[in-house]
């Protein structure tokens, strides 16, 4: 857990939340730079070449279309100076490029199945006389009795492609594997007949496409949003007898405060920032600025108490805002009294 401790301005918890831009009841939403694995703040890459596609599973198959697609998507996401070495079968690094990345294809599989859907239809019923016969009103229509509901079954086919490929990422200096994972992709249709259905051949290539589209994206740094439930996000905490608790209230005689901020792991390397304003004031009095790694369990600044009182215009109340982007994404109020 990395602590930072500052003894020049306090913090405190809070007596309300507002989550802006949430997905849900006590959700808020990140924009983040979702950084490769083999990223990280002191490595850094500018340029990937990007090697042939062998295919274990079906020689002379889609190799080229993969290869030529990764090669679309890092252009594409500009985070790289991409080298097309996509037909360079010689074994021998790209000399001008940081990185290169090659792939295997391993697997990839079509499949028909068929459900049973229900659609409701109705059946009327019609009053009927002694004899069976329907009656009929004065313009000779049949009299309805009433209406009843029934599901019916109906076929219903699906069409699947599945594709496997092992990525891996090596250093060009010195050939060292910084990334190695199995991506997968998978396209679907369904219809009400076979013959509705994308034809397997295309359906396939659907497929491996969309696993040279996921390759891509786990090599390069790609714009996400991530959600982070607010009490995990954004606390304010103070000491009691069972060590530090979130709370919302505090007292002037508390010896201190801490912030505590817990990102998604797709936040790290990304930059945030928090301040502390009293209420109703735009003004901060103290403004802090971070950066969340994987490595860190918690962010957490502990601050004296009485360095509140010198900012108190407001009875007691303040805002704590987190910024990320520029924007606010989170306010917890909280007061001391």
């Amino acid at each position: 857990m990395w602590k930072k401790y500052l003894q020049s301005i306090a913090l405190c918890t809070g007596l309300g939340f507002a989550a802006l831009g949430a997905s849900g009841c006590g959700s808020v939403a990140i924009d983040v730079v979702r950084y490769p694995d083999f990223w990280s703040s002191d490595r850094t890459f500018d340029t990937i070449a990007v090697g042939p596609v062998e295919n274990s599973w079906e020689r002379g198959k889609f190799e080229g279309a993969v290869a030529d697609r990764v090669v679309s998507d890092l252009v594409e996401n500009g985070s790289y100076r991409v080298y097309d070495h996509t037909r360079d079968f010689s074994g021998v690094f790209p000399y001008e490029a940081e990185l290169a990345v090659y792939g295997k294809i391993t697997n990839y599989n079509h499949e028909n199945t068929t459900e049973t859907r229900y659609r409701t239809e109705e059946n009327v019923i019609y009053k009927l006389d002694k004899h069976g016969h329907p009656l009929r009103d004065e313009e000779g229509r049949p009299i309805v009795d009433h209406i009843e509901y029934v599901q019916v079954p109906y076929p219903w086919f699906n069409a699947d492609a599945y594709s496997t490929m092992n990525v891996q990422v090596y250093t060009v200096a010195d050939g060292a594997v910084v990334y190695s994972k199995n991506v997968s992709g998978h396209c679907h249709d369904d219809g009400p007949s076979p013959r509705s259905l994308t034809p397997p051949p295309a359906l396939m290539r659907c497929a491996v496409l969309d696993m040279a589209d996921t390759a891509a994206d786990k090599i390069a740094p790609n714009w996400k949003r991530v959600y982070a439930d607010i009490d995990d996000l954004l606390q304010v905490r103070h000491q009691t007898a069972k060590g530090w608790e979130f709370d919302t209230t505090f007292s002037w005689g508390d010896p201190e405060l801490k912030i505590r901020l817990v990102f998604p792991d797709a936040a790290r390397m990304n930059k945030f920032s928090f301040d502390i304003i009293p209420a109703d004031i735009p003004e901060p009095f103290h403004q802090e600025e971070f950066v969340w790694e994987s490595e860190y369990s918690a962010v957490e600044y502990t601050y004296p108490i009485a360095d509140f009182a010198n900012a108190d215009v407001a009875g007691g109340k303040f805002q704590l805002r987190l910024w990320n982007r520029g924007k606010v994404i989170a306010v917890r109020d909280f007061k001391i009294k």
